[in-house]
């Protein structure tokens, strides 16, 4: 429901255990917004997309989304951040097997 915000916004506090349908649907009422600010995101808010096929898609999407140029070691090259560095074992962009916590390496 909503409530009173502090900055002269308003609160939208949001059930746990949305998907992906029930996400659009409840945030498409806002798309004329140009700022929504989340003060606070747990995982449990969003359980993930109604088909595979389409959380198959958003993983490999995001996997793109980060990289550095940067020196390190003496070994000089692209970093590539990896978005899912909290979830292992998982493959990464460049089909690495991600089997212990992640650290930046040049890649590929």
């Amino acid at each position: 429901g909503w409530g009173g915000g502090g900055g002269g916004g308003a609160v939208l506090t949001v059930a746990n255990g949305m998907s992906d349908g029930e996400a659009r649907a409840l945030f498409g009422k806002y798309q004329n917004y140009q700022v929504l600010e989340f003060t606070s995101m747990s995982k449990k808010v969003f359980r993930g997309f109604d088909l595979p096929e389409d959380t198959r898609r958003f993983h490999e999407k995001l996997k793109t989304y980060t990289g550095i140029w940067c020196c390190i070691h003496a070994h000089p090259g692209h970093i590539w951040y990896d978005m899912w560095f909290d979830e292992i074992p998982h493959t990464d962009r460049h089909n690495r097997k991600i089997t212990e916590k992640w650290e930046p390496k040049p890649g590929p």
